[in-house]
């Protein structure tokens, strides 16, 4: 299972002053105390954001002091979508507690971890759906899934017109990516006879391959770009064999150290994963196999960054 990576933003003059501007407002210093952490803890999920996919936010009713003094409310307006709620943690609390009013109004709930002297926070990880009122900083997803909660969702890419040749959203046949690439075409030849270690057995062409699809992961100075390989195949009981592979699609030969490529079911849980700690020259999931109609996703991260396709056999 991949492990939630947190998220640190420090907390600059600016975001204090921010939030200092929106507690003056309040009629109680409990009140205005609750509205500073709660802008802080907006100030920090914007930030992240803007870093990780330039999304543009607006302030929900925390940006109104009428609500802020009537409601314990940190909302963001994601356009288009809804709002998430981005709720402190201050040391030493185990769990996210969310009001009753924001239950079942929200496409998302963050947890924001204060230090002491409210310096920086450390975003701990995000939640799509509550049950209830709290849960338990240990039973959050990684804050990148964040990501897959804010921005639009991808097309489902379906997996039977792929293996019978129809083609959407930048998924073409391997002969497109290998012919027309020369860097591509170059490391098909540099690599064709290597045993590599992750099946220990020997090298498996590019062209045993069934599609594949140029991927821009977006990271904090500029992108990776990267080529995505799909092998399928139908099993005698109709179920769907498949498996993934990721290249290097830019001008370097090889995968940057600790590049994640991760299966996840369609609740985003994650099923099979894998990584290297050094530079390698490509990474795959070896074959699994789903009955028709599952649908599941394909999350490719780094550092912080992430991006996940989704399919259905």
């Amino acid at each position: 299972f991949m492990k939630n990576t947190n998220f640190t933003i420090a907390l600059d003059r600016d975001a204090h002053q921010w939030a200092k501007t929106f507690a003056a407002q309040q009629t109680t210093p409990a009140k205005g105390r609750r509205v500073y952490l709660n802008t802080l803890a907006i100030c920090a999920v914007q930030r992240y954001l803007d870093c990780v996919c330039q999304l543009q936010l607006n302030l929900g009713d925390a940006g109104k002091p009428i609500s802020q003094g009537f409601m314990d409310v940190a909302d963001l307006i994601v356009p288009g979508l809804g709002k998430i709620e981005c709720r402190p943690i201050l040391p030493g609390e185990t769990v996210m507690l969310v009001p009753p009013a924001s239950i079942d109004d929200r496409i998302g709930y963050v947890a924001v971890q204060f230090n002491e002297s409210l310096s920086q926070v450390e975003l701990l990880g995000c939640v799509a759906t509550l049950t209830s009122e709290s849960i338990a900083l240990k039973d959050l997803l990684p804050i990148e899934n964040l990501i897959d909660l804010v921005l639009p969702s991808e097309l489902t890419t379906n997996l039977g017109e792929v293996l019978a040749g129809i083609f959407h959203e930048g998924w073409g046949s391997i002969n497109h990516f290998v012919t027309d690439d020369v860097h591509l075409a170059n490391q098909e030849l540099v690599l064709r006879n290597i045993t590599t270690t992750l099946s220990n057995s020997p090298y498996e062409s590019i062209h045993a391959f069934t599609a594949g699809k140029i991927i821009d992961l977006k990271v904090m100075l500029g992108s990776i770009s990267l080529l995505l390989l799909l092998g399928l195949s139908k099993e005698p009981d109709g179920r769907m064999k498949v498996r993934v592979r990721l290249y290097s699609a830019g001008r370097e030969m090889q995968l940057p150290a600790n590049l994640q490529l991760v299966l996840q079911d369609d609740h985003g849980q994650v099923k099979r994963q894998v990584h290297y700690e050094q530079p390698t020259n490509f990474i795959q999931l070896n074959y699994f196999r789903l009955e028709s109609g599952t649908r599941f996703g394909i999350k490719i991260a780094f550092e912080e960054h992430s991006l996940t396709e989704s399919f259905v056999a």
